[in-house]
C-alpha cells in the first residue's frame, strides 16, 4: 500500500501526527518505528499515544501508558475552594491532544476515591489521574489494591495533579502547581516504580487497621497541625501560608511526647519528640523539605526526628526546615531504614500523607518499588534500573 508522493502511508503517519507527539522525550524515534496504520487509527480514535525510550547500560526500556484513563477528582477538597480551580484545570486537560479522553469521576465523601479507583482498574483502566490534593493521591493509591492488599492491575499507572491545600507529594515528582506547569510535567515525563509505605496503626475508632502511604507518616504535632491547617479560614491562605500559621498554632497546644522508636528491628530510641517522620518523599507540610536527600524509589525510608523542639525553635531556625538545611542542627537526626515502629505511653496523632488520621502505636514496612507513578523531568528518583517487584 502507498501513500501520496514518494512516502508509504506508514512515513505519512509519521508527519501527520509529529505535532502530537513532540513533547515526548525520546518518543519520535519510537513513534517512527511503530507508526502502522492501527496505531496511528488509535491515536486519532484515542487522543494520544504517550510512550517513552529509555536507555540503561547495554539495553532498552521502553515503558508505556496505555488507554483508558480515568481521573478521579476531589472538587470538594480545601473546603471547596477546590472548585474555583477545577473548571480552568478540566479546560487546560480538555484542550490538551494526551487527555482528550478522560473520564472524569468525582468523589462524595472521604474514602469515595478509594472505591472509583479500584472500579475504574477493575474495569481495565490503565492510567488513573489523581486530582487533588496529598489525601487524595493516597486514597488514589490505596484504591491500587484490593481489600485483601493485592495489586489490581500491576502494569497501571498513577498521574497526579494539584488541587488541594499543601500539595507536598507532586513537589517529588517534579510536578508544577499551575494547571500548565503541571500538563506539561505529566506529558514530559516517565512511567516509573516507586516505594510506598504500609503503616498499621490506630484509628480514628480505636480500631486496628493498616493503610498505605505513598509520600509520608509523621508523628507528633504535624497530625494537629493538618487538622489546623484544614480550617476554613487557613485554607483561604494557600498551602504554605496556612500550614505556617498553623504550625506556630499547634505550638500554643502540643507538649513534646516521649517517643519509643525502633528502626529495622534495632533496640528502641526512647526520647522527647516534637515531630518524627518517616519519609518517603521530601516534602511535607505546605513545602517544608524535611527529608531533603529522600528519593522515591531507593527501597528505603529516610526517618527524621525534630527532637525536643520548642517555640522558640521553630521562630529561629524553622526556615531551615523549608531549605532542608535541617539535619545538621542539634536537635535533628536522621537515618536511612527499611522498617520502623513507634510507641509511646499516651497515643500520638499519626498524619498520612497530609490527614490526620490515627495514633500510635503503629508499625511501618517500606513496599519496593510498588506502583507506576508519572514522574517529571525533575523528579527525585534514582537512575533507572529495572522493575523490582
Amino acid at each position: 500500500m502507498k501513500g501520496t508522493g514518494k512516502f508509504p502511508i506508514q512515513k505519512c503517519a509519521i508527519f501527520r501526527k509529529f505535532k502530537e507527539i513532540k513533547e515526548l522525550r525520546g518518543g519520535i524515534l519510537l513513534y517512527a518505528a511503530q507508526a502502522i496504520p492501527p496505531i496511528d487509527a488509535e491515536i486519532a480514535e484515542k487522543g494520544h499515544l504517550w510512550t517513552e525510550t529509555r536507555l540503561t547500560g547495554n539495553r532498552t526500556v521502553t515503558p508505556s501508558i496505555g488507554q483508558p484513563i480515568t481521573a478521579i477528582v476531589n472538587s470538594r477538597g480545601n473546603f471547596g475552594f477546590a472548585h474555583l480551580r477545577l473548571k480552568q484545570l478540566v479546560a487546560a486537560l480538555r484542550s490538551h491532544p494526551f487527555f482528550k479522553a478522560v473520564d472524569l469521576e468525582f468523589t462524595s465523601f472521604p474514602g469515595h476515591a478509594v472505591e472509583l479507583t479500584r472500579h475504574a482498574l477493575t474495569e481495565g483502566a490503565d492510567v488513573i489521574l489523581s486530582i487533588g490534593g496529598d489525601g487524595t493521591h493516597n486514597e488514589v493509591v490505596n484504591g491500587f489494591f484490593d481489600p485483601n492488599g493485592k495489586l489490581i492491575n500491576p502494569q497501571a499507572k498513577l498521574a497526579v495533579l494539584h488541587l488541594g491545600t499543601g500539595g507536598d507529594f507532586r513537589k517529588s515528582l517534579g510536578i508544577g502547581a499551575s494547571a500548565g506547569d503541571a500538563i506539561r510535567g505529566l506529558t514530559g515525563g516517565t512511567p516509573c516504580p516507586i516505594d510506598i509505605g504500609l503503616i498499621r496503626y490506630v484509628d480514628r475508632n480505636d480500631r486496628q487497621t493498616r493503610r498505605y502511604f505513598v509520600n509520608i507518616a509523621s508523628f507528633g504535632i504535624s497530625g494537629i497541625i493538618d487538622n489546623l491547617a484544614r480550617d476554613r479560614w487557613f485554607a483561604r491562605l494557600g498551602g504554605k501560608a496556612a500550614f505556617l500559621l498553623a504550625t506556630l498554632r499547634a505550638f500554643r497546644h502540643y507538649r513534646n511526647a516521649t517517643m519509643r522508636i525502633s528502626m529495622d528491628s534495632k533496640p528502641e530510641l526512647e526520647q522527647p519528640v516534637c515531630a518524627f517522620v518517616v519519609a518517603n518523599g521530601r516534602f511535607f507540610g505546605g513545602g517544608m523539605k524535611v527529608a531533603p536527600n529522600a528519593a522515591l524509589d531507593d527501597g528505603l525510608f529516610d526517618a527524621v526526628c525534630l527532637g525536643d523542639f520548642k517555640p522558640a525553635d521553630f521562630l529561629l531556625k524553622g526556615h531551615r526546615l523549608y531549605r532542608g538545611s535541617h539535619l545538621s542542627m542539634e536537635k535533628v537526626w536522621m537515618r536511612r531504614v527499611r522498617t520502623v515502629a513507634v510507641h509511646a505511653r499516651d497515643p500520638v496523632p499519626i498524619d498520612i500523607d497530609g490527614d490526620g488520621l490515627g495514633c500510635t502505636p503503629a508499625e511501618i514496612t517500606v513496599a519496593p518499588q510498588r506502583i507506576y507513578v508519572i514522574v517529571g523531568k525533575g523528579g527525585f528518583i534514582l537512575p533507572y534500573t529495572g522493575i523490582a517487584r
